[in-house]
């Protein structure tokens, strides 16, 4: 089974040329776009890429808690997930976790093995261009520094 960190293009490759709010799979939502209007696009690349890593970590908890069916941790593992993806605008993985959370809290023996598969592969296709933005957001704030700020900042 894939996890949902593969990656068989670099996020270069699927960045497109109109700029980082229009990616096929992701829009940056409306309440993160202030920070690009502040020009804080680093910061919300860091927001973006810790929400890839908490994101990684809470499915492998899942994938743990739906052998076990541990219906308290697949609980909690669906809410902070549906929140921390919607806040993101991960509306697809926001919205599974959703059905899955409702159906952990009335203790429904569901196949969680396979919803947690379905997460994950929507975790496949946004990912890509959640990565790309970062790389466009990084790559933005070093071209407009130059080499005599970039080693006054060092030391």
């Amino acid at each position: 089974m894939p996890t949902f960190h593969e990656n068989s293009h670099s996020p270069e490759q699927r960045a497109p040329a109109d700029g980082p709010q229009s990616y096929p799979s992701w829009t940056l939502p409306q309440e993160l776009r202030e920070f690009e209007e502040d020009g804080d696009r680093t910061f919300l690349a860091g927001l973006i890429a810790s929400f890839l890593a908490d994101s990684q970590d809470r499915v492998q908890r899942l994938r743990q808690a739906a052998v076990c069916a541990d219906f308290s941790t697949l609980w909690k593992q669906f809410h902070a997930l549906k929140g921390s993806a919607g806040a993101m605008g991960v509306r697809e993985v926001s919205d599974l976790c959703r059905e899955a959370e409702e159906q952990a809290t009335s203790g429904i023996d569901a196949d969680y093995a396979r919803t947690v598969a379905r997460i994950e592969s929507a975790f496949l296709r946004v990912r890509p261009a959640l990565m790309a933005y970062c790389a466009q957001a990084t790559r933005g704030s070093h071209q407009g520094t130059s080499a005599s700020e970039a080693s006054g900042s060092r030391g």
